[in-house]
């Protein structure tokens, strides 16, 4: 799972989105949701499916479920506080308050009504990002900031060189501390091959050891070669060779299409192949949009066991910082209608924007651990996976330095300079 944050646009959320469903729940008046549901994305792709499914729509089903919510004195209460946010906001510390506003079941349907509504309105680096607007933030590519070439290098060398050692590598590790600048410029693939060739082990075995596979990776030293902004991996086979697949010689042609029964070719145009191939001299921005597509405008801040990371990191700057960081991304705060792992439309939490305001203030003299600290950090951590748990010298996953503390920085920074609130989306 991957977690990113978006600007969230609280004035339209308290004026325009929870009135509407106010509206619906305790005078059963649906005309303002129906009207804002309709110009969502979700609404519009519903619109094609067949007849036959027309009665699983999201809005159907949402609709379905109202009508028989009860209508009792303390359900109407509950109802109120749902959709007023700030009182919401006040009683959503699951850990604080035995019950928070709910209603007396969950809808997945209703869940997705309102998670459209909240996409289409109330993000508003989203629409930036489809009106093509430039990204709002400058980020490098593993979620740290920039430094100079070389810098933490020799002490990642040292401690390389001493883990190739201690697996019995000691030739591979001579090769590696022949290499002069080491991390500023990747291994060549074509050398790879010899350098595996110094330990018989490491050949006849076809990889090196699982514990060394993570460390070589973020110093970029698997076999990997980067060119026009593609990646070709590499793998070895017990003879050394590289494992490759030829299409044309297993008979495959990229263009070839199924025949019919009497002989001739089907006509199936490329767009509905349901295969697409992309060609090597393609730039690398087109993969990048690919990637961009599934979240506009948001900010990726890693996966799970980097908010563990960002977590223990905040909590060792701010412990306000480390609780607001809870409810935004760790699930400490009640959502209105729910959050369930799969759907569509998953926000696991939001800041408005007096706490994101509050979040930056803590943050606002912190800056993000260097790259060459993070990855020296993560290659001790991986070094001591075998230490006891009862030893002082054991450390938690948590205590690990975060690699996406720049996004994180940046995306509190921007949406505090913007007046906005923050809510995280996982996907």
């Amino acid at each position: 799972m991957i977690v990113f944050l978006h600007g969230f646009d609280w004035a339209t959320y308290t004026d325009v989105v929870m009135p509407a469903f106010a509206r619906w729940l305790l005078e059963r008046d649906e005309s303002a949701v129906a009207a804002l549901f309709e110009q969502t994305r979700c609404a519009q792709e519903e619109e094609s499916l067949p007849a036959p499914m027309q009665r699983l729509r999201s809005w159907t089903r949402a609709r379905a479920f109202v009508q028989k919510l009860p209508r009792g004195l303390h359900s109407l209460e509950e109802y109120e506080q749902l959709c007023s946010p700030e009182a919401f906001t006040q009683l959503s510390d699951r850990y604080l308050h035995l019950h928070t506003p709910r209603l007396y079941q969950q809808n997945d349907a209703l869940r997705t009504v309102w998670g459209a509504i909240l996409e289409t309105y109330c993000l508003p680096w989203r629409d930036k990002a489809l009106d093509g607007e430039l990204s709002l933030f400058t980020t490098t590519p593993n979620g740290a900031w920039p430094e100079e070439p070389g810098e933490g290098m020799p002490e990642i060398r040292e401690e390389l060189i001493s883990l190739l050692h201690s697996a019995g590598l000691a030739d591979l590790a001579d090769q590696i501390s022949s290499i002069t600048h080491l991390g500023q410029e990747p291994i060549d693939s074509n050398t790879l091959p010899d350098m595996l060739d110094a330990s018989g082990e490491s050949r006849s075995t076809g990889a090196l050891p699982a514990n060394l596979t993570g460390t070589l990776r973020e110093l970029g030293l698997t076999g990997e070669t980067t060119a026009s902004g593609k990646t070709e991996a590499l793998s070895f086979d017990q003879g050394g060779e590289r494992d490759t697949f030829d299409l044309a010689g297993a008979g495959m042609n990229e263009t070839a299409t199924p025949d019919k029964p009497d002989g001739t070719q089907f006509d199936i145009p490329v767009e509905a192949s349901g295969t697409q191939f992309i060609s090597p001299d393609e730039g690398g921005e087109d993969e990048n949009e690919l990637a961009f597509t599934t979240q506009p405008g948001g900010v990726e801040i890693g996966g799970m066991v980097d908010l563990l990371h960002l977590r223990g990191w905040l909590a060792r700057i701010s412990l306000r910082a480390m609780a607001l960081f809870e409810y935004l991304a760790c699930g400490r705060r009640y959502m209105p209608f729910g959050y369930v792992v799969g759907e569509p439309y998953n926000y696991v939490g939001y800041l408005t924007p007096g706490e994101v305001q509050q979040l930056a203030s803590c943050l606002r003299n912190v800056s993000p651990p260097t790259r060459g600290a993070v990855a020296r950090d993560q290659l001790r951590f991986r070094q001591q996976q075998n230490i006891p748990v009862t030893s002082e010298y054991f450390r938690m996953v948590d205590e690990v330095l975060p690699a996406w503390a720049d996004e994180f920085l940046q995306a509190v920074r921007a949406a505090c300079s913007e007046n906005l609130g923050l809510i995280c989306a996982i996907e």
